[in-house]
């Protein structure tokens, strides 16, 4: 009868440490300047250390949730058309725990950026010339 015991206790503790995880998570709601939900907004989630970044979209009642992220800090952006974008910077994520960050977004006009990138020519139109450049390792 013992070494069932022992056994089954083994399996019972395999189960609880199972259950521990590493891992925390961020959950929140994005409402504008009158209380009301904003659906649709662009949430993302920026680890501070990796820079390695989660995007997520805010549901009817404004909510998100970011699950699964390791515990460290991060911070969060939140856009939506028709509002200025925010940033809520340092939000410390804790092993087993959420953090919940609320956001009220200010009205604003929608911005547009257009990057215009050109590369240098490789023809030389100046002398009627090329040249070729090799690297060796």
């Amino acid at each position: 009868m013992r070494p069932i015991q022992i056994l089954a206790f083994v399996f019972l503790c395999a189960v609880i440490a199972l259950g521990q995880t590493n891992k925390g998570g961020i959950n929140g709601t994005v409402i504008d300047p009158n209380g009301a939900a904003v659906p649709g907004a662009t949430v993302t989630v920026t680890n501070l250390g990796t820079n390695q970044s989660t995007t997520v979209t805010t549901s009817e009642s404004g909510a998100f949730a970011v699950a699964s992220l390791d515990p460290v800090t991060y911070s969060i952006s939140i856009e939506a058309q028709g509002f200025k974008k925010a940033v809520v910077q340092s939000v410390k994520v804790d092993t087993s725990s959420i953090a919940a960050v609320n956001v009220t977004l200010e009205a604003g006009t929608i911005s547009e950026a257009v990057s215009v990138v050109s590369e240098t020519s490789l023809l030389n139109t100046e002398t009627g010339t090329t040249t070729t450049t090799v690297t060796e390792r």
